[in-house]
């Protein structure tokens, strides 16, 4: 017999289901919910739909951990029954295995339901879809029918107001053929010896699946040879471990991570160097530093789970305990870091440009094949653009994490100073490009630093979701941040920084193609009322307005001048409102024919859905006040003030007076401004070149 427990870790679902499992009795009863399967099954069918345009594509869903029982030829589910159990139900319905191969120990309710479920069959008076459903519903096992009946009845695509669920998708076939051949499990077998019983205790006080970045950590490390006689090099192993897992705690500055030595060794002796040919003398010896060696996976299975939220390395330097978050997760960073090590080694990938971490497994594993890739080089563009996005990348300082728009924006750089009565140093944090000592030139770096911030944080709050982060890949493509072994950070300038950021808004501007002022209503992309605030704030703080030829936008760029309390900062703005509300509308065209508000409600119905009539707001806001009129939805609202330019204009005119001024004239020469800015965006940027 083959050796079970050596066998590949890659499994698609139909070679997982080729295997037999048993549930043992000390693992609890299956207990995913409906929301659980939804996601996975609009996981699934998202990753379809990326296969449908590269049939390279293999969607990784997760793990399961076992014990291959010799004598009985079963696999014994130490860890990941939960998905592997729906995955069971799934298949039998998509019809890609029909024998049972799941079996629960000392359970035989469940494993009768089981029997009965795979034993069904269509007929010429009842589906098979029918049958399922019906013994779904006559089963005691809540459990297990509330599981079918989200398999059947969830909404697959997440992206469309159109309801898909399965037993009406016409690809039915082709979908149940991607998730038999392209969704993929990676199988874990521990050794026979292994003490099961302690084991799960582990795994179940771990309480999460192995992630991707594990196993793409290990089997990089897997290639981290001498060059003499083709052994492991356990030394450069353990330092990518290091790096590694410096670079993985994306909420701590990276200088944090290493020992005093190492920190100089790596950065310099103020933090403004990247020096990554040096990794290969950093500290490996546990006298210099505490280092975790290098891990296999039955390692990292075995270890308690990983959290790195707070330095490896703590020494007298470290005193400034501010925390600040990264805009995006170590998965989303190491997918950037494959697209920009390809794009610069001229490496090309079959599988399309993608920032889902869904992918990351499949892309290294076709990245591995390549002559060109090497794992400690990999590990020096990690550390490199790790510095680099923890320096020139926003962040955020959210103090109260309840508000997820109570928080404010940072793009900060470390720095040390000596005390001189101590002589000890402590690490604090500094504006990245404020660097002058001289009080002039420190507050224009402050106005610089102010500008990107605003335009980070523009693409930012548009593109808050990590798989549509191209931006951040298009910023770390620059020139002054392509991978090189040594950089001078102070040497990147921040005013060729903020025209290179403005080029690339504009240019995102331009993509999305026409705009419909008249009546785009919602379907108006969100980066276009970001892209009019940033405008918006450009004119009103570079004083820009005299060479505005549009009288409404130079009043409304006035508005926002003359109130010294105006403050703005972009926030997770998501909805779109009607300023003049829809329901508002239907209200008084129901009036009488000589009513005021009806005979204006009959103009207005033309320009409802024009963008003089639109702004962004939270979801939380847009639900309330959509019956009440512009003057008293205002009145009500508490953020007049710090909101976005737009919103604030738009509040600012429609309480000039005593009446209510927001009418279709208001829209219109609102509409009028907005189509003038856009129209001039460029010159407004100071790229009018392109």
């Amino acid at each position: 017999m083959a050796n079970k427990e050596k066998q590949k870790l890659e499994k698609s679902i139909q070679e997982i289901f080729l295997d037999s499992y048993k549930i043992p009795l000390y693992q609890r009863n299956f207990a995913w919910t409906k929301e659980e399967i939804k996601v996975l099954l609009q996981d699934l069918y998202e990753s379809y739909c990326a296969y449908k345009e590269d049939n390279s594509i293999h969607y990784y869903i997760g793990t399961i951990v076992c014990l291959y029982n010799f004598q009985d030829n079963i696999y014994e589910v130490i860890d990941g029954q939960q998905r592997l159990t729906v995955l069971s139900l799934l298949a039998k319905v998509l019809g890609f295995t029909d024998k049972p191969k799941l079996f629960y120990e000392s359970r035989p309710e469940v494993e009768q339901f089981l029997s009965s479920l795979y034993n069904l069959s269509a007929s010429q008076e009842c589906s098979l879809d029918n049958k399922i459903k019906n013994i779904a519903k006559e089963t005691y096992l809540d459990n297990f029918s509330e599981a079918i009946t989200a398999i059947y009845d969830s909404n697959l695509d997440a992206k469309s107001e159109k309801i898909l669920k399965l037993e009406n998708f016409s690809e039915r076939d082709s979908f149940a053929k991607f998730i038999a051949q392209n969704v993929i499990l990676l199988r874990t077998n521990i050794p026979s010896d292994t003490d099961v019983a302690s084991y799960f205790e582990i795994m179940n006080n771990r309480g999460e699946q192995l992630k991707k970045t594990d196993v793409v950590k290990a089997q990089m490390m897997n290639l981290i040879k001498k060059v003499d006689n083709n052994e492991l090099d356990k030394a450069n192993q353990k330092r990518f471990s290091i790096i590694w897992n410096a670079c993985s705690d994306m909420n701590t500055p990276i200088q944090k991570a290493f020992s005093k030595q190492d920190k100089v060794r790596l950065f310099g002796d103020n933090y403004q160097q990247i020096l990554v040919d040096n990794i290969t003398s950093i500290s490996i010896n546990e006298s210099e530093g505490e280092f975790e060696s290098e891990k296999s996976l039955d390692d990292i299975l075995k270890a308690p789970p990983q959290n790195y939220t707070k330095p490896i390395i703590k020494d007298s330097e470290d005193d400034d305990d501010s925390i600040y978050s990264a805009i995006i997760d170590f998965p989303n960073f190491l997918m950037h870091i494959i697209k920009l090590y390809c794009s610069q080694k001229n490496i090309i990938l079959k599988v399309s440009f993608s920032l889902d971490e869904k992918m990351l497994i499949d892309e290294f594993n076709e990245l591995k094949k390549k002559k060109e890739f090497d794992s400690i080089e990999f590990i020096q563009y990690l550390l490199f653009y790790r510095t680099c996005l923890d320096r020139f990348i926003v962040m955020q300082k959210n103090d109260n994490p309840a508000d997820e728009n109570d928080f404010n924006w940072a793009l900060i750089r470390p720095a040390y100073k000596k005390n001189d009565e101590t002589k000890k140093s402590s690490f604090y944090y500094k504006s990245t490009f404020v660097i002058s000592e001289n009080t002039n030139e420190k507050k224009e770096q402050r106005i610089l630093t102010d500008k990107l911030i605003k335009i980070l944080s523009m693409f930012q709050v548009t593109y808050r979701n990590k798989k549509n982060k191209k931006w951040l890949n298009d910023i770390l493509n620059y020139d002054f941040f392509k991978y090189k072994s040594s950089l001078d950070l102070s040497t990147i300038n921040g005013y060729e920084y903020l025209q290179k950021l403005r080029h690339l808004a504009f240019s995102y501007f331009k993509e999305l193609g026409t705009v419909n002022f008249e009546s785009g209503g919602t379907g108006i992309h969100h980066f276009v009322f970001n892209y009019i605030d940033y405008l918006y704030w450009i004119i009103a703080n570079e004083n820009k307005e005299s060479s505005i030829e549009n009288k409404s936008l130079k009043d409304e760029i006035l508005i926002i001048q003359s109130d010294t309390k105006y403050s703005f900062d972009f926030k997770y703005y998501s909805s779109i409102e009607h300023h003049y509300a829809q329901n508002y509308l239907l209200q008084n065209l129901q009036k009488s024919e000589t009513d005021p508000d009806k005979i204006e409600a009959e103009k207005i119905k033309n320009v409802i859905d024009s963008i003089g009539n639109l702004c962004l707001i939270s979801k939380k806001a847009n639900s309330r006040l959509s019956d009440v009129s512009p003057r008293e939805k205002v009145q009500k609202r508490s953020d007049k003030t710090n909101t976005c330019p737009k919103r604030f204009i738009i509040y600012k005119k429609t309480i000039m007076n005593e009446k209510d001024v927001w009418n279709y004239e208001a829209i219109d020469n609102h509409k009028e401004s907005v189509k003038y800015l856009l129209n001039n965006s460029a010159r407004f940027l100071g790229i009018e070149d392109l």
